[in-house]
C-alpha cells in the first residue's frame, strides 16, 4: 500500500461535485482525490507531502488518526481495530467524509470525528496514522490479496496489530429506540426488513425479484419494512411500510433495524449493520464472496448468486459500472444475483424466524 504524498491547497472555501466542501487551507488528500479535487476547481494547488508514520510499537496515550473517506460499512469495519487501540489505551480520531461519520457517531471507542479532507493541522497533532488509501480494492500487500481476506483483517494488517475479538460495532442510542417504540412500534407478527438496493447497481437485487419477495413475506404473515434511500420508491402497491418515503435519516434506519427479527440486504451498508446489531440476516451476494465481508458477522448468511462471471470482483469506484463482456450492459442487473430466485429467500428468512436460528435451509 502506497503512503500519501499529496497536499491540497485552497485559498478559499470551494463547493465541489457532489456538493462535498473543502475550507481554505491545508490539507492532506488520497491519491485519487487530490486528482478529482484539481479537476473540479482552478484556485485549489497540489504540494507533495511526506509527513507520514507507520503504526507500530503502539503505547498507551497515543493519539492514533484513522484516514477512511469511504462509506458507511468501509467504516464499520474498521470498528474492531478500534476496539482494541481504545482498549490499549490510545485516543482514536477518525477522518471521513462527512456524510458517513453519523455511522460512527455513538461508538465510545472513538474520541473524535475529523472531516475529510483532513487540515494539516490535526495531521500534524496525531502521534500515529493509519491511512487506508483503496485498502480493499488493492489489498495490502497485492491485488489478488482483497480477492479472499475480510475487509477487517486487511485493516488490522495495516495498522500491525492482531485482533482477539473481529466483530463490527454500532450503537443505537436510547433516545432513538424511544423514537422507534413510538413511531413504529411492533405488532404480534415478525418484522422483516429489505435493503432495496446497494450503493452499486452491479450489487442490487432485481426490483422485479424485490417485489415478489416482499409480497412472499407479507403472505407469511410478517410485517415488511421497506428500506432505501429517501424517495426512492414512490409507488409501493401491497401491505408494506415503504421507510423510503418517511424521509428518514441512515440512523434512523438502523435504529429500526434493531427491532426487526430479520433482515434482507444487498452487499452493503445495512448488511453490516444487521450484522453488528446481531440481527439474523439474509445476504444476497453476486460481484464478491460473500465471506470476505461477512465472515466475522455470525447472525449474517450469505446466499451467493451463481453465474459463469461471478464472481468477478468488479468495483463500480472505478467509474465503469460494469466489467468488460459483463452481461449487465445489456440487461441492467448482475447475472449471479439475478439467479437467486425470491421464493428461497423468503424460505430462509422464514425458517430464520421460526427457529431462531441463522443457519442457511438446503438448497
Amino acid at each position: 500500500m502506497k503512503e500519501p504524498k499529496y497536499m491540497v491547497v485552497s485559498d478559499r472555501n470551494e463547493r465541489l461535485t457532489g456538493g462535498r466542501e473543502i475550507g481554505r487551507g491545508k490539507f492532506i488528500v488520497e491519491r485519487a482525490n487530490a486528482g478529482a479535487f484539481l479537476a473540479q476547481s482552478e484556485h485549489l494547488n497540489i504540494e507533495p507531502w511526506r509527513g507520514f508514520s507507520r503504526l507500530y510499537d503502539i503505547r498507551p496515550g497515543d493519539t492514533v488518526l484513522f484516514v477512511r473517506p469511504g462509506g458507511y460499512g468501509d467504516l464499520l469495519f474498521c470498528t474492531p481495530v478500534f476496539r482494541k487501540l481504545k482498549a490499549m489505551g490510545c485516543r482514536i480520531q477518525v477522518a471521513c467524509w462527512p456524510e458517513f461519520a453519523t455511522v460512527l457517531e455513538a461508538n465510545p471507542d472513538i474520541d473524535g470525528l475529523v472531516p475529510y479532507p483532513v487540515p494539516v493541522e490535526i495531521w500534524e497533532a496525531a502521534g500515529r496514522h493509519v491511512w487506508l488509501e483503496r485498502i480493499f480494492e488493492d489489498g495490502v500487500e497485492s491485488t489478488a490479496e482483497t480477492f479472499t481476506t475480510h475487509a477487517t483483517d486487511l485493516i488490522a494488517r495495516a495498522c500491525g496489530i492482531e485482533l482477539e475479538d473481529k466483530s463490527m460495532r454500532y450503537d443505537v442510542t436510547p433516545g432513538e429506540r424511544k423514537w422507534v417504540a413510538r413511531e413504529y412500534p411492533k405488532g404480534a407478527r415478525a418484522r422483516v426488513g429489505i435493503q432495496l438496493h446497494a450503493s452499486a447497481k452491479n450489487r442490487s437485487y432485481p426490483w422485479g425479484h424485490l417485489q415478489v419477495l416482499a409480497a412472499l413475506l407479507a403472505k407469511d404473515g410478517h410485517e415488511v419494512m421497506l428500506m432505501g434511500s429517501p424517495g426512492s420508491i414512490k409507488d409501493c402497491e401491497g401491505p408494506f411500510v415503504n421507510l423510503t418515503a418517511a424521509n428518514l435519516t441512515f440512523r434512523m434506519t438502523c435504529a429500526i433495524i434493531e427491532t426487526c427479527d430479520a433482515m434482507v440486504t444487498p452487499d452493503s451498508s445495512l448488511c453490516h449493520v444487521a450484522g453488528a446489531l446481531g440481527i439474523p440476516t439474509v445476504a444476497l451476494y453476486g460481484p464478491f464472496l460473500s465471506q470476505t465481508r461477512t465472515q466475522y458477522s455470525p447472525s449474517v448468511k450469505a446466499i451467493n448468486g451463481k453465474a459463469p462471471c461471478a464472481p468477478c470482483m468488479h468495483h463500480d469506484n472505478t467509474g465503469i459500472a460494469w466489467p468488460a463482456g459483463c452481461p449487465g450492459w445489456e440487461t441492467g442487473g448482475c447475472a449471479a444475483l439475478d439467479n437467486i430466485p425470491p421464493a428461497l429467500v423468503a424460505a430462509q428468512v422464514s425458517h430464520m424466524i421460526e427457529t431462531g436460528k441463522p443457519d442457511l435451509i438446503k438448497r
